[in-house]
């Protein structure tokens, strides 16, 4: 049952990897409003503090990736979520769908970051951002992926979403902030309590999203 749903799971995931090239307008509308954000960001402050800077990143880097995933189950018709329904493991759906939607996440906060170096200078940190990030990153692909699937079987599906994720996203967000603070501050302090924070926030969210995808999908 499990080597089955690997290989559900990783045939759909290359599936979904194709349609997001085939899409490359989606993500290039993602990459301007990205922009965008940061510009209008250095055309406001030029220079900020590094507390500024830490919100202003979460912020940016947390409205761009919602508008990127809010079209992942959304964008399925009802017949090819039936046609799937008779063929495959419905976790092989949510599997995949959350590691495209973690990755492109991921992309999302090295972008961000990397405009943000250049228009507003650069962030101080220790390597140890770099797995914060990903774990946030991998936290914020899973919940939004559960996110996307209840509103798309709403009929409000693009104004449910923002209302459902961003509560949602708020204890994640929390420790993101306190690691960042921590990290940027001149004192030497550990911040690898907050990432095993972050990691059994996200292990719980992936066990609860895996738990009750079995119901959407029954939907």
């Amino acid at each position: 049952m499990q080597i089955g749903l690997i290989r559900q799971a990783k045939e759909l995931f290359f599936k979904e990897l194709k349609c997001e090239w085939r899409n490359r307008y989606a993500l290039n509308g993602i990459l301007v409003q990205l922009l965008s954000s940061i510009f209008i960001c250095y055309l406001l402050f030029q220079q900020l503090s590094e507390s500024v800077w830490i919100a202003l990143f979460l912020l940016v880097v947390l409205f761009s990736t919602t508008n990127a995933i809010a079209r992942s189950f959304s964008s399925e018709s009802d017949g090819r979520m039936l046609y799937y329904h008779q063929l495959v493991h419905p976790l092989a759906v949510f599997i995949s769908k959350a590691i495209i939607n973690s990755i492109m996440a991921l992309v999302v906060a090295i972008l961000a970051w990397i405009m943000f170096e250049i228009f507003l200078g650069s962030f101080e940190g220790s390597g140890q951002i770099a797995a914060l990030l990903l774990i946030f990153c991998l936290g914020t692909g899973l919940l939004l992926s559960a996110v996307s699937a209840i509103s798309s079987k709403s009929k409000g599906g693009n104004l449910l979403m923002p209302v459902l994720s961003f509560p949602l996203m708020i204890p994640m967000l929390l420790i993101c902030i306190s690691a960042l603070k921590k990290d940027s501050s001149k004192l030497v302090e550990n911040i690898y309590p907050d990432i095993l924070v972050l990691s059994l926030t996200v292990t719980v969210i992936g066990l609860l999203t895996g738990l009750l995808y079995r119901f959407i999908w029954q939907e």
